[in-house]
């Protein structure tokens, strides 16, 4: 895109300033990219932090991702240096010497040389080596985004149990409140003579044990952090907030489709069928060794002790043949055709693997959300047993046990409530990551 006339600036016709507005905004369009990726990979102190945020930072600096790539690499060097292959080598060598006879004295003798040889053919040993390496770099490549699924998976997973756990957290702060109420109610009444000094301590009980139970919401909240900063790659980031993320509801497919989809899909899988077909090359690799090789060179020189120097050229093709290596060929086929049985074995053991992972994901969910539904129902009706039970006790009439139960029901209701409902969001982000999504 063009974004001003250079002819009509020499001529004058674009006044200066827009020109320093236009290249102070080329500018900052440059460093905001340029610091879009830093930005994403710091987390400043009491920011909040979306789910996706959580997952670009993950994928900008932990250093398994760091190791896939560095394997990606290598693949790409291995392809490069099995493709020398058709390419000549060239090598130039050059020397002086000093030697000396009693007859002519001391002389100098000057050398030089350019060398070059090609393979002309192998039966095949050269393309089988190529072939090799680029199937095993299609693996490396295949094993990076398996990693990067994973890594999203945990970060989903650590993300969806903080929000966990801040509910939890909030229910045990409520029900914390309705004990230091009941407990303002029961002294009261035993104040003015209506209820015994054993209500007012079986409150002050309650009140204690509420506290013992937000004690442990409140360090189970911590841990969730560390999990999800360690999910990050960021163990030492400071003190953060997360967003609420709005939980799907949406029923998965068919497992059977699930199952389909994830053979055609899973990296893992696939990177093994991609070293099984290099595994494969490799014995036809191996198997060359029977076979002979033709190489050609070519060469020119000079040498001498004064000018003009003696030259010499040669041009030449060898057939190498291999007699008898004491059986190693075929040791070396041997084990190539053992290790492309041991591959077989370990992605019948994958398939297998993801068959139990998908069908595992896919009742994780179903179970979670039937769940939700009956958490629901458990949820409306404990907290109108609760309001009954206060009800009743501020009256006058009721029990101090049935406000304890009360509450202690209404508790276990709504952390039913969302360990199903964050249940279900984590099994439907296992199910992405069973499936290769």
């Amino acid at each position: 895109m063009k974004l001003f006339n250079s002819t009509k600036v020499m001529q004058g016709k674009i006044p200066y300033n827009k020109i320093r507005w236009m290249s102070s905004t080329i500018i900052l369009c440059l460093l905001l990219s340029l610091s879009a990726d830093a930005y994403a990979s710091e987390i400043k102190f009491k920011d909040t932090i979306t789910l996706d945020r959580a997952i670009s930072i993950a994928l900008s600096r932990h250093p398994e991702i760091k190791a896939a790539e560095g394997s990606v690499e290598i693949g790409k060097s291995k392809v490069g240096q099995a493709e020398a292959g058709y390419y000549p080598g060239i090598t130039i060598n050059s020397g002086i010497s000093r030697y000396s006879s009693t007859q002519s004295g001391g002389n100098s003798n000057i050398s030089g040389s350019v060398n070059i040889n090609q393979n002309i053919y192998d039966f095949g040993r050269r393309e089988s080596k190529v072939d090799i390496e680029r199937r095993n770099l299609d693996s490396y490549q295949l094993d990076l985004t398996y990693v990067k699924n994973q890594i999203i998976y945990t970060v989903k997973k650590s993300y969806y149990t903080v929000l966990q756990a801040k509910e939890w957290l909030f229910v045990t702060e409520e029900i914390l409140r309705q004990y230091e109420k009941h407990l303002d109610r029961a002294r009261g009444f035993y104040e003015a003579g209506l209820k015994p000094k054993y209500e007012v301590t079986k409150a002050e009980l309650d009140l204690a044990n509420g506290r013992v139970n937000w004690i442990k919401a409140d360090n189970a909240l911590k841990i969730a952090f560390t999990s999800l900063k360690n999910a990050l790659s960021m163990p030492d980031a400071p003190d953060f907030d997360v967003k609420e993320e709005p939980l799907l509801l949406s029923d998965p497919v068919n497992v059977e489709v699930l199952i389909n989809k994830a053979m055609l899909k899973r990296q893992d899988l696939l990177a093994l069928i991609a070293r099984q077909k290099a595994q494969e090359r490799r014995i036809d690799f191996e198997k060359s060794g029977y076979y002979p090789s033709l190489t050609g060179s070519a060469g020119y020189g000079f040498s001498g002790d004064r000018t003009p120097f003696d030259k010499n050229w040669n041009v030449g093709a060898t057939l190498t043949a291999p007699i008898f290596s004491g059986f190693q060929t075929k040791h070396l086929v041997n084990e190539a055709r053992a290790s492309l049985l041991v591959i077989q074995s370990q992605i019948e053991s994958i398939r297998q693997r993801i068959t139990l992972e998908v069908k595992q994901a896919y009742f994780n969910a179903l179970e979670a959300k039937q769940r939700i539904k009956a958490a629901e129902v458990s949820m409306r009706y404990a907290e109108q047993n609760l309001d009954l039970a206060l009800g009743r006790y501020n009256a006058g009439v009721g029990s101090p046990i049935e406000v304890t139960d009360g509450l202690s029901n209404y508790a276990n209701a709504k952390n039913t409530y969302i360990s199903a409902r964050y249940d279900y969001n984590i099994a439907l982000a296992e199910i992405e990551r069973a499936t290769g999504n």
